[in-house]
């Protein structure tokens, strides 16, 4: 999540949502302007000044995408979202604190932990980047080696303040029945499960498969890596047909173009019907389906603990 530490440059984050937009949501979107613009007999220099169009707007997409994250250095601290970029000096920073931020979509609905530049004014920026993966060792020492190498005060504790009070019983026992934590989770479950449900819907079926990706890597069931495969397959199918008619190599009358028409119809509709109903299913409530995070975290601390298992326990 941290690059190396490199002069003048000491940290720097990236958004994982955002790196994914950049390498698969752009080009989605190239190849869906292609077809529109192709779709039909040539006009130059028209085609020439469309193509030009795309082109620029399709790199400013993968630059603002790419370039999401926070960067500290010696000018102080530039926070990069998608639409807007705040750099603060580090005479403006007051301090370092535990702060607070809404992980939707991908990651999941709930509260989680992100780093909180105070500054001098009593104005709280909540650095959104740093909860990409969760309060990881690795990302509160990166934090610690900026706050001395620039003097700013820093007590980091990586936990919400709902985690430092003392767990209620059935939150021990939900967490070591599933080995996930369920603070905020069911506040956001229903939102997860709706948002997710309407991709394929939102994006007409371009994105289909993105929930299934995002599910299959939660659970890493193979039943998973199959639903993925095959939505992923539909959705090329569905480009390709779209391609070979616009480019003209299936002609635009005939029997040809008449069985083009139903398989992309077909693949349409039943992508489109299908999809959301397996997501609703997939990501109900009740199926408690951990964040992509916590499922991350949870199969390193498993990794950990195999060794220990192994040797037969801990000694005691």
């Amino acid at each position: 999540m941290f690059s190396a530490p490199e002069s003048p440059v000491l940290k720097y984050a990236h958004v994982w949502g955002g790196r994914v937009w950049a390498f698969v949501g752009v080009p989605l979107l190239g190849a869906l302007a292609a077809v529109g613009l192709f779709g039909g007999p040539g006009h130059w220099p028209q085609d020439a000044l469309g193509v030009a169009i795309v082109a620029v707007v399709l790199i400013v997409l993968f630059y603002r995408f790419w370039r999401m994250g926070v960067r500290f250095d010696d000018n102080g601290v530039k926070i990069c979202g998608f639409l807007r970029t705040d750099r603060f000096g580090w005479p403006e920073v007051s301090h370092f604190a535990d702060g607070r931020t809404t992980v939707s979509g991908g990651e999941s609905s709930a509260e989680v932990w992100a780093l909180a530049v105070v500054l001098h004014g009593g104005r709280t920026v909540t650095v959104s980047a740093t909860a990409g993966r969760g309060p990881s060792p690795k990302v509160l020492a990166a934090i610690g080696q900026v706050a001395a190498r620039y003097q700013i005060p820093a007590e980091l504790t990586g936990l919400l303040a709902s985690d430092l009070r003392a767990p209620t019983p059935d939150s021990v026992r939900n967490k070591a029945a599933t080995g996930f934590s369920d603070t905020g989770a069911d506040r956001g479950s229903r939102a997860r499960q709706v948002g997710w449900a309407l991709v394929p819907i939102v994006s007409l079926t371009v994105l289909a498969w993105w929930p299934f990706l995002v599910l299959a890597l939660i659970r890493r069931w193979a039943q998973d890596w199959v639903v993925f495969a095959a939505y992923l397959a539909a959705v090329a199918a569905e480009i390709v047909v779209l391609t070979l008619v616009g480019a003209g190599i299936i002609p635009a009358v005939g029997v040809a173009a008449d069985v083009a028409a139903i398989i992309f119809s077909l693949l349409v509709t039943l992508v489109a019907l299908t999809a959301p109903v397996y997501t609703l299913v997939a990501f109900r409530p009740t199926a408690r389906l951990p964040s992509l995070s916590d499922a991350a975290r949870a199969r390193v601390a498993a990794k950990r603990q195999q060794p220990v298992m192994n040797a037969g326990g801990p000694a005691g």
